[in-house]
């Protein structure tokens, strides 16, 4: 038990519900504590040795009844799969100032006057034209045809060409979410802002969402 933890600490980080298990941590002298490791989460015997010795190529994927091991450039990619009954919408009210999602806490805050939108925003952040907006905004996981017109562009641009250009890597693609004003997306989260809801005047009301990775989901 004390080597697997030891083995957990060193190779192992977990990022929004998604368990990462780094390259080194897969190779000899390892596998030993890297087969423990996937019995523990319920992996069958036949399905860990093709991970472990069968030379999978990117993309492979072994499932159980709780978990999806995606192999992603020689590291592994666990993720819980979704239940059936979970709800596959999600919806922000102008109202609200906390959303939870998962791993995720969406803060949402209505600034006027905002000199903090001038600075580069980052990846955890979106600052919308609140009047541009009609509520409630809509979350859900994104899907093939969906379009974008992102930020400094004039044309629209699939949402999947966007998640290629940025190398996101498919169990990170398969966990993308996307925020809609009606049928239009505003923001892929934490990715690619619409350049239809940018904010344009900063002395008219401003529609503040940042996203914080829930503590106990934080990487140790």
């Amino acid at each position: 038990l004390k080597q697997l933890s030891v083995w957990e600490a060193t190779f192992v980080k977990i990022e929004n519900s998604l368990i990462w298990v780094s390259q080194e941590g897969i190779k000899e002298p390892h596998t030993f504590i890297a087969k423990r490791f996937l019995l523990q989460l319920g992996f069958r015997k036949s399905h860990i040795d093709q991970v472990l010795f069968g030379n999978p190529t990117t993309g492979a994927q072994f499932l159980n009844s709780i978990y999806k091991l995606t192999i992603d450039r020689n590291q592994w990619c666990i993720e819980p799969i979704s239940h059936p009954d979970a709800p596959h919408e999600y919806y922000i009210q102008d109202e609200d100032t906390l959303f939870l999602l998962g791993s995720m806490r969406f803060y949402v805050t209505k600034q006027q006057n905002s000199v903090s939108i001038l600075k580069q925003t980052p990846n955890t952040e979106a600052f919308l034209q609140k009047e541009r907006l009609k509520f409630p905004l809509k979350l859900r996981k994104w899907k093939e045809g969906d379009r974008i017109m992102p930020l400094g562009m004039t044309q629209y641009k699939k949402v999947s060409d966007v998640l290629v250009d940025k190398k996101i890597p498919r169990p990170i693609k398969d966990q993308t979410w996307v925020l809609l004003c009606e049928d239009q997306i505003v923001w892929i989260v934490g990715l690619q802002l619409s350049e239809t809801f940018k904010v344009t005047d900063i002395k008219k009301p401003i529609f503040h969402i940042k996203i914080q990775q829930n503590e106990k989901d934080s990487p140790k």
